[in-house]
């Protein structure tokens, strides 16, 4: 049982790393006059960082309001 409980987790780790590795490269791939704000880049950088499952959703969110054509490619 412990070794199901462990692994559920494991996996689950492993697919947030690689759901935050693909909106990280995204962001880094956008050039600074892309967002609509001077200082966006750093500030969903920090946010990705500092709060990793919050920075994901909302950045998630955010880039598919605004590249709603990337949504469907991912």
């Amino acid at each position: 049982m412990l070794f199901f409980l462990v692994l559920a987790v494991l996996i689950g780790l492993v697919l947030i790393a690689r759901a935050w590795r693909h909106e990280f490269l995204f962001l880094m791939s956008l050039r600074d006059d892309e967002l609509p704000g001077r200082r966006d880049k750093l500030i969903w950088l920090a946010l990705l960082f500092f709060l990793p499952p919050v920075g994901l959703w909302t950045f998630r969110a955010f880039r598919e309001s605004h590249w709603p054509e990337t949504a469907a490619t991912t």
